[in-house]
C-alpha cells in the first residue's frame, strides 16, 4: 500500500529511489533472520535495490543520495550550531552525530566507530527528550535502531544502507538549526548559539535507567529521612531525660536500622547502573563469522544470558579481552570444514559465549568445541622461545603447561596474520582481568575443546568495605575483609627464622610472616618481646603473606576514600578512611603489599 500510494504521487525517478531504499530496509529484516538462505536472500535485495536507483539522480553517497537539494550535507551540518526553542545550546551532543557521517565520507569508517556512533545518538535522543523535543528523540532512536539492525546483519555497510539512517539524522539536524536561525531573524539582538562550555567533543556519560528501579531508590532514600528523623528525636529526648539507658538502647536499634537502610541505598545505586547484557554480546556473532570467512571456517555462536541486567563499567572492561578471546577460539580452536568433517563432526564448528552474574561478580565463559589446547606442543613452543629449559618444561603437569598460554608473548601461530600471532596474547587479556581484581579460569582437551571462566568482582558504586581493623605502635589501620583468610594468635616460638625472614605454619602449610610496621616503615619495625603474636593471613592472586600486628581492633564497616590524586606513587595503601572523633586510618591494599613481599621489599623501599 505504501509503494502504491508513492507510485500515484511521485515522479518516476522518485519512485525508483524510493522503491530502492524500501528494498534496502526490507534486505535489513531479511538478513537478521535466522534462517540459512537469509543471508542470499539480502544480497540479491540489495542488487535490487542498487539497479533500481535512477541514472539521473545525484551520486549516490550517504549524504546525496538520501537528501534532497534542499538539505544540508553532513559537512554543512557539523560546522552549525544546535540549540532547542528555549535557545538551551545542544551543540555538544548534536554535532558528534554528524561527525560520524564526516568520517564516513572520509573512508575512516569501521565498527568501533559504528558502536560509538549508537551511544552518541542515545544520548543525543535523551538530550532531546529533556529539551521537550519528544518527536525528534524518537526519530533518532528509530535510526539508532536500524543501523544497530545493520550491524548485526552480514551485510556490509554502505552508501545505500547509511542514506537511510542519514534520512531521518539530517532532518531532526537541521529543524533545530532552523530554530537558531528563526529566533536570531526575530530577535536580531540575540547571539548566535555559543559553543557548549564544556568545549567540542566533550560527551557526558548516560545510563538509561528503568523506571521501576528509580522508584525504589526513591523508595529507600525515603527511608533515610525518616531514620533521620529518629535520630533528632533521640538527640531532643537526650538532652532532656535523666536516665539513658533506655534511650541508649534505641539508639542502638535506630543505628543498625540506618545501617540496613544505607547497605540497601548502596545495592539500588548498583541497580541503577545495569544495562543488558545483550549490549556487549550483540556483536561478537558478527566477528566471529568475519574472522571465520577470512580463515575460511565455518562457526555458530550460541548466546547465553543477554537479558541478564550487569553493571554497566564491568562490561565495558569485558569487551576488550572477550573481542580477543573470541578472535582466538575462532582462529586456535575452530578447525576447518575438511577437518571437522574428517572427525566426524559437523562443518560447522560453535562457539558458546555466556554470562552469569552473582550479588558479588561477574562471570563470562566462553566455550567452543574444537581442537583443543595440546600441552606437548606448548611445551615444545615454550623450549623453542627460551621460556622453559627441557627438564622444567616436561616436569610441568597438563594443566601447567596449557597455562603457558597466558605467558608474555607466547603464541602458538606458525605465522603473523591479521588474526594471529602478532606477540599480542592472552595475557594481555589476563593483565586487564586482574587489573579489575578478577581471574580466569582455563579447563581444555584436545578434540574435545577449551572453556575461559572468566570471574570479575563488581564494582561497587560507593566504596564501602568490610574491613578488619588492626594496629601497629598505637596507630590503626584497615584491611579489607575480602582479602583475609585467617587471624591466628601464636606463640613466639612458632616463629621459624628461614635466612633473614620469618615463617609461620598454619594448617599445614608455611607462610612468610612480616611485620606491618616494617611494610610501612614505621617504628618500631621489629616484632615485640611479647609471648603472644597476633597475625592475619592475607591473600590475593599472587600469593599469601602474614602480617604481624600489634593488635586486632575488631571489625568495621569503612567508606573508602582514595588517594590516587595526591599520591600517585604511593604503593600498598588503598586510601584512608574516617574513624570516629575526627580520627583517620590508613586502608592497606593488601594485593600490593603483597606484591612487594614476595619481590623481597618494603612500601617504604617503594615509594623511595
Amino acid at each position: 500500500e505504501q509503494l502504491e500510494q508513492v507510485a500515484s504521487s511521485a515522479r518516476p525517478e522518485e519512485v525508483s529511489h524510493r522503491v530502492a531504499q524500501q528494498l534496502q530496509q526490507l534486505a535489513q529484516k531479511i538478513a537478521a533472520w535466522s534462517v540459512p538462505e537469509a543471508a542470499e536472500v539480502a544480497t540479491q535485495l540489495k542488487q535490487l535495490a542498487q539497479q533500481l536507483q535512477p541514472t539521473s539522480a545525484p551520486e549516490t553517497t550517504a549524504a546525496s543520495s538520501a537528501s534532497s537539494p534542499k538539505r544540508m550535507s553532513p559537512e554543512q551540518l557539523y560546522q552549525q550550531n544546535f540549540c532547542d526553542s528555549q535557545g538551551q545550546d545542544l551543540t555538544a551532543s548534536l554535532r558528534p552525530v554528524a561527525e560520524f557521517f564526516v568520517k564516513y565520507h572520509q573512508g575512516q569508517y569501521t565498527d568501533d566507530l559504528g558502536r560509538k556512533f549508537l551511544e552518541q545518538v542515545g544520548q543525543a535522543a535523551q538530550v532531546l527528550e529533556q529539551a521537550d523535543h519528544h518527536d525528534q528523540a524518537q526519530r533518532l532512536r528509530n535510526a539508532a535502531n536500524d543501523f544497530r539492525t545493520i550491524l548485526e546483519s552480514p551485510l556490509d555497510l554502505d552508501d545505500n544502507l547509511l542514506g537511510i539512517i542519514w534520512e531521518p539524522v539530517s532532518a531532526v539536524l537541521e529543524s533545530l538549526v532552523q530554530k537558531v536561525a528563526q529566533q536570531t531573524s526575530e530577535n536580531k539582538t540575540e547571539a548566535p548559539a555559543a559553543q557548549s562550555p564544556r568545549g567540542k567533543g566533550e560527551q557526558h556519560r548516560v545510563v538509561r535507567v528503568r523506571e521501576d528501579y528509580l522508584d525504589e531508590f526513591m523508595e529507600a532514600v525515603s527511608e533515610l529521612f525518616i531514620t533521620s528523623e529518629r535520630y533528632k528525636d533521640v538527640q531532643k529526648r537526650m538532652s532532656e531525660a535523666q536516665q539513658l539507658e533506655a534511650l541508649v538502647d534505641e539508639l542502638r536499634e535506630i543505628n543498625a536500622t540506618f545501617a540496613q537502610q544505607a547497605n540497601e541505598l548502596q545495592q539500588k545505586v548498583l541497580t541503577l547502573r545495569r544495562i543488558p547484557a545483550r549490549t556487549l554480546l550483540a556483536k561478537f556473532p558478527k566477528l566471529a563469522r568475519t574472522v571465520a570467512t577470512q580463515l575460511g571456517k565455518k562457526v555458530k555462536v550460541h548466546l547465553v544470558g543477554e537479558d541478564l541486567p550487569v553493571d554497566k563499567q564491568t562490561l565495558e572492561a569485558l569487551d576488550a579481552p572477550l573481542t580477543h578471546m573470541v578472535r582466538n577460539a575462532v582462529d586456535h580452536g575452530i578447525q576447518g570444514p575438511e577437518e571437522r568433517k574428517a572427525l566426524g563432526l559437523t562443518e560447522h564448528g560453535n562457539l558458546w559465549i555466556e554470562i552469569q552474574q552473582t550479588p558479588k561478580e561477574v562471570i563470562l565463559e566462553v566455550r567452543d568445541d574444537g581442537r583443543g589446547i595440546d600441552p606437548q606442543r606448548l611445551r615444545q613452543k615454550a623450549v623453542e622461545k627460551g621460556i622453559l629449559s627441557p627438564t622444567q618444561a616436561e616436569a610441568l603437569s597438563d594443566q601447567e603447561a596449557q597455562r603457558l598460554i597466558f605467558h608474555p608473548g607466547f603464541s602458538t601461530a606458525e605465522q603473523v596474520s591479521e588474526v594471529s600471532g602478532r606477540g599480542v596474547g592472552m595475557d594481555v587479556v589476563l593483565t586487564t582481568v586482574r587489573q579489575r581484581g578478577g581471574d580466569i579460569q582455563l579447563q581444555s582437551e584436545v578434540g574435545k575443546g577449551t572453556t575461559f571462566r572468566i570471574t570479575i568482582p563488581i564494582q561497587q558504586g560507593v566504596l564501602v568495605k568490610d574491613a578488619l581493623m588492626v594496629s601497629w605502635s598505637g596507630q590503626p589501620f584497615a584491611l579489607p575483609f575480602e582479602h583475609v583468610v585467617e587471624i591466628a594468635e601464636v606463640d613466639r616460638e612458632e616463629l621459624m627464622q628461614v635466612q633473614t625472614q620469618h615463617v609461620v605454619r598454619l594448617r599445614g602449610h608455611v607462610h612468610p610472616v612480616r611485620p606491618l610496621g616494617a611494610m610501612l616503615g614505621i617504628q618500631p619495625t621489629e616484632l615485640r618481646n611479647q609471648q603472644r603474636v597476633p597475625l592475619v593471613l592475607v591473600r590475593s592472586l599472587k600469593g599469601h603473606v602474614c602480617l604481624a600486628v600489634e593488635r586486632i581492633l575488631g571489625h568495621r564497616q569503612v567508606v573508602v576514600n582514595p588517594l590516587d590524586e595526591l599520591f600517585a606513587q604511593v604503593r600498598g595503601v588503598a586510601g584512608v578512611t574516617q574513624l570516629g572523633g575526627n580520627k583517620l586510618a590508613l586502608v592497606l591494599g593488601a594485593e600490593e603489599i603483597i606484591d612487594l613481599v614476595l619481590r623481597g621489599t618494603s612500601v617504604q623501599a617503594a615509594q623511595g
